[in-house]
């Protein structure tokens, strides 16, 4: 959708109630966990080849 396309009030209030809800849910699954980014790639190479 092209920033000039007109959408209606309901649409973007839904856009806004579902932007809230998954702040909250995020907000709500706890803290947040560190990344291995390179265990990661290792399990995906392992998995899906290269």
């Amino acid at each position: 959708m092209s920033h000039n396309t007109p959408i209606s009030l309901d649409d973007h209030l839904a856009r806004i109630k579902a932007l809230q809800d998954a702040l909250i849910a995020g907000e709500l699954s706890g803290p947040p966990q560190s990344f291995d980014n390179e265990a990661f790639l290792k399990r995906m190479r392992e998995r899906y080849g290269r």
